[in-house]
């Protein structure tokens, strides 16, 4: 399946917060996430070579992934109550293990979310849990898009 132009368009690069929802032994997940989106391909590949969303993330998120792959991603544009559009993405999940890739998304969620020359980065202190201080393990993830949908409201 081809991600439509229409998608691309309005979630490429937007500072818009995604809701990522996962789902271990039935029970729902749900929580937002900031999301960097990439559609490469080429005509004639296979919609889940093609199209990706990448999020950074830990926590529950993180360990229902690694227990069920697969995930929905919801994306609207909204002003107050006034929703302008939404995009419904279902794709399966990995863990990205390729340092260099890992830094490419983080500097574009940067970018993105943050504005040039602002970086999430830390000096080297590790994100803390709020349970009692203990490092809270974080990792990117691809989301390989397999489905999308688009509605203007």
């Amino acid at each position: 399946m081809d991600i439509s132009a229409e998608v691309v368009d309005r979630i490429a690069d937007a500072p818009l917060s995604a809701h990522l929802a996962t789902s271990v032994d039935g029970r729902p997940h749900v929580a937002p996430v900031w999301y960097v989106f990439e559609s490469n391909g080429t005509e004639g590949e296979a919609a889940e070579e093609r199209a990706a969303l990448y999020v950074l993330t830990g926590g529950k998120k993180l360990a229902n992934v690694r227990s069920n792959p697969r995930v929905a991603v919801s994306i609207e544009r909204a002003d107050g109550p006034d929703v302008d559009w939404s995009v419904q993405l279902l794709g399966t999940a990995r863990e990205v293990e390729d340092d260099e890739r890992i830094e490419r998304v983080q500097t574009r969620m940067d970018e993105i979310y943050r504005g040039e020359g602002e970086s999430s980065e830390t000096d080297g202190d590790e994100a803390e849990a709020a349970d009692g201080g203990e490092e809270m393990e974080w990792a990117c993830l691809e989301i390989r898009v397999g489905s999308a949908s688009y509605q203007q409201y």
